[in-house]
C-alpha cells in the first residue's frame, strides 16, 4: 500500500471513530423543528422523524408497562421495583396519559403536536430532553381518567 493510501485509509479510520462521540440524543429543540415541519408538510423528511420519535415515544411505554387497558392491582414485586427504578417502571393505572385505541396514530401525532406547540408558545424556557417534553404533551393530551 502506497503512502497516499494509508493517510487516506487513517483519516477514514479518524472520521468512523469520532462520528459516534459527535453523535448526540435528539434535543426538545430538534424535535420541535422536525415537528413544525410535519404541521407544514406531513410528508416531509422532517416530518417523518418528528411522526417517528412520538409513535417511539408511545411504543416504549407499551414494551416497558403493556397496553393501557390493563388495569390489573400492583403486585409485590411491581411496587418494588418501581421504588428502585422511580417513574420510569409505572402500571397502566398510574400512566399520565391513556390512548384510545380506535384512535388513528396520525390523530395521536397531530394531537401531541398540537399540544407541544401549546407548551413551547406557554413556556418557551424548558428542558432540552425531547422524551420529556413528548411525556408531558401526551399526558395534556390524552390525560387518564379516575
Amino acid at each position: 500500500m502506497n503512502r497516499a493510501r494509508a493517510v487516506q485509509c487513517s483519516l477514514c479510520w479518524l472520521l468512523v471513530a469520532a462520528a459516534p462521540a459527535a453523535a448526540a440524543w435528539l434535543t426538545a429543540e430538534d424535535l420541535d423543528r422536525h415537528c413544525a415541519e410535519l404541521e407544514r408538510d406531513a410528508q416531509s423528511r422532517d416530518g417523518a422523524i418528528c411522526a417517528a420519535y412520538i409513535q417511539g415515544v408511545i411504543e416504549g411505554e407499551r414494551a416497558v408497562n403493556g397496553p393501557a387497558a390493563e388495569r390489573e392491582s400492583t403486585s409485590f414485586a411491581e411496587r418494588a421495583a418501581r421504588t428502585r427504578v422511580g417513574s420510569r417502571l409505572r402500571s397502566a393505572g398510574e400512566r399520565a396519559w391513556c390512548l384510545d385505541p380506535a384512535l388513528l396514530p396520525t390523530e395521536v401525532v397531530e394531537r401531541v403536536v398540537a399540544q407541544m406547540r401549546a407548551m413551547r408558545e406557554a413556556a418557551p424556557a424548558r428542558t432540552n430532553s425531547a422524551a420529556w417534553t413528548v411525556e408531558r404533551a401526551l399526558g395534556a393530551a390524552f390525560p387518564c381518567s379516575p
